[in-house]
């Protein structure tokens, strides 16, 4: 039997799903993804001239608003083709055409001219548009739990008086992710009492809160990276029948690392949470803007606080074991317009830059922690110490 499995923090915050993945209930196909009129969305994305003429800036939320979960997208401004281009038809392309639940994919709405409006849609859900000279961009994610089958990703482009919709089918397989089924003695399954209990749920409501608030501005650029060096301890999407009973599957994955090794940031962003949970220990979450975010867990030490921009690979924490873990080693997750995905999908895709956004911190030698700020134990060693997380029964 291994040692580590997964992480039951994420069972009771990643476990609280939404965006495409409230449209699809557990066990159950979501419903046919809908073609939201643009009037509905607050502020959908704008394609402007280049003239200057209509470069008003994106609206966004003021910091009072407390957005409803993914039904008014924040907007997004994009740039038209050179003056005296033929008006194109909108068209809708997939990168890629095909994944897994818990997978992800990039849709790219070309053919935009001065004027347009866009929205896009999956599994009913209205998802957040990112602009540039002539399209628009966004993320689809795919939850866990979504059935596989075929769904539509449809674009609807408001030009003049017409919306043009364009439509393409996402192919959706099944990624057949882990299933362990164990039979313990009762002893050994965990028991909390009534304070821990509302501890616990205290906390999953909290982290629960912030992923319908994503930030207005897209502030990733690029490919995702990796935020440690280490080999993956366990992958994502993993199950436990423990003694007949289903728990919630492992929402993020794990990576090998050494007490107070650096975390680097996978995108630039905002950090929005910064805590000590039960089960995860020391957590931090980056907001990437338009609707994607990062969560890192089990920090020996929390380098950043709440309302801090960070930089793609800008050290955020380090490595540790607090919370519901049994040795060293980086829990972390991601959420796309409310879905959890694999991590793993998400640095595959080959994404676009962001004009104008800050450089890459590289990983240099000028960038590593100073001794004093490592263990003692590692500052004169060095030695790599195994990953292991948490189980829902007691060693």
């Amino acid at each position: 039997m291994r040692q580590h499995w997964f992480v039951p923090a994420l069972v009771v915050s990643f476990a609280v799903y939404g965006g495409a993945a409230q449209a699809a209930k557990r066990g159950k196909k979501p419903a046919a993804a809908a073609t939201p009129k643009a009037t509905a969305v607050a502020s959908p994305a704008l394609v402007a001239g280049t003239s200057g003429a209509a470069t008003v800036a994106a609206a966004s939320p003021t910091p009072e608003a407390k957005p409803t979960p993914h039904a008014k997208p924040p907007a997004a401004k994009v740039l038209a083709p050179e003056a005296g281009a033929a008006p194109a038809a909108p068209t809708i392309t997939l990168s890629p055409p095909a994944t897994v639940n818990g997978g992800a994919s990039l849709a790219r709405i070309d053919g935009l001219v001065a004027g347009d409006v866009v929205t896009v849609s999956f599994a009913g859900e209205t998802l957040p548009v990112t602009a540039s000279t002539g399209y628009a961009t966004t993320i689809v994610g795919v939850d866990l739990n979504v059935d596989p089958g075929k769904y539509t990703v449809t674009a609807r482009v408001r030009r003049g008086r017409s919306t043009l919709v364009k439509s393409t089918e996402l192919r959706v397989t099944d990624a057949k992710y882990e299933v362990q089924k164990l039979t313990l003695p009762k002893e050994k399954v965990s028991e909390f009492d009534a304070p821990t209990l509302a501890r616990i749920e205290k906390e999953a409501k909290d982290l629960a809160a912030l992923w319908p608030q994503w930030d207005a501005d897209r502030r990733w650029s690029g490919k995702f990276i990796k935020p440690l060096p280490g080999e993956w301890s366990e992958l994502f999407g993993g199950r436990r029948i423990l003694n007949g009973e289903l728990r919630s599957p492992h929402a993020g994955i794990d990576q090998r690392g050494k007490e107070g090794e650096p975390i680097k940031s996978i995108n630039a962003g905002r950090v929005v949470y910064t805590g000590d949970q039960f089960f995860t220990g020391n957590v931090t979450v980056v907001d990437h803007g338009q609707g994607v975010f990062s969560m890192y867990c089990h920090q020996s030490k929390i380098l950043v606080k709440v309302g801090d921009s960070v930089r793609k690979g800008e050290t955020i924490g380090l490595v540790g074991h607090t919370g519901r873990a049994t040795g060293p080693h980086l829990h972390w997750g991601v959420r796309i317009a409310g879905a959890r995905v694999d991590p793993q999908k998400l640095l595959a895709l080959d994404l676009p830059e962001t004009p104008g956004a800050p450089a890459m911190v590289e990983d240099t030698a000028g960038d590593a922690l100073p001794t004093e700020a490592l263990p003692p134990a590692l500052a004169t060693s060095g030695g790599a110490q195994s990953a292991s997380s948490t189980t829902a029964a007691k060693p």
